[in-house]
């Protein structure tokens, strides 16, 4: 039975491909419309090797005018720009700014805030820990005056002309920076 098959499918595959080799397969009238335009565009266009016989020749000169007297072009100074030095400064100093914005937002007292934490009764209930609204202000505006004392330390470490200067204004910064960081502790 299996071989059967087999033969019945090659004998169909060789009649197929006797059929195929025997008609030709039929032209389409666009393919040859292309092959004739691409044809006449051909004969129009000279062949490519007119084409590098004409660069190579020298064009003649009909008649040459006055050159225009040649003048040294205007070069301006050479430019040396250090992006790594600026770009880091501008960074802490645009990452101090939102900061500082966050924390005036924090220096009024909000409504809900002296409510909350009024400053009469902050002084019973001290022993649970709580600070007066009036305090966490303070201590906000505290931190605010740091941060910008130390946002000028790093505008001027920018223009900062030697190294020494540089490292001394980075010591006063890490100072402010400590400072700031025990007023938080204090908070906790």
């Amino acid at each position: 039975m299996k071989t059967a098959r087999l033969l019945l499918t090659a004998v169909l595959a060789a009649a197929s491909c006797a059929f195929a080799a025997e008609e030709p397969a039929p032209k389409s009238k666009a393919r040859e419309a292309l092959k004739a335009r691409a044809a006449e565009e051909a004969k129009k266009q000279p062949l490519k090797a007119d084409k590098d016989k004409a660069e190579k020749e020298p064009e003649k000169p009909v008649a040459q005018k006055d050159p225009a007297p040649k003048e040294a072009p205007t070069v301006l100074p050479q430019v040396e720009v250090r992006r790594d030095r600026i770009t880091v400064l501008d960074r802490e100093i645009a990452l101090l700014e939102k900061e500082i914005a966050r924390e005036k937002k924090h220096t009024k007292q909000s409504e809900a805030d002296k409510a909350l934490n009024d400053p009469k009764l902050a002084k019973k209930l001290s022993i649970l820990g709580g600070e007066s609204s009036s305090h966490r202000a303070a201590i906000a505006a505290e931190r605010v005056g740091l941060m910008e004392a130390e946002r000028d330390l790093l505008e001027a470490m920018k223009f900062s002309k030697t190294k020494e200067e540089k490292a001394a204004l980075q010591k006063e910064v890490d100072g402010l920076r400590g400072l700031r960081r025990d007023l938080e502790k204090s908070l906790r």
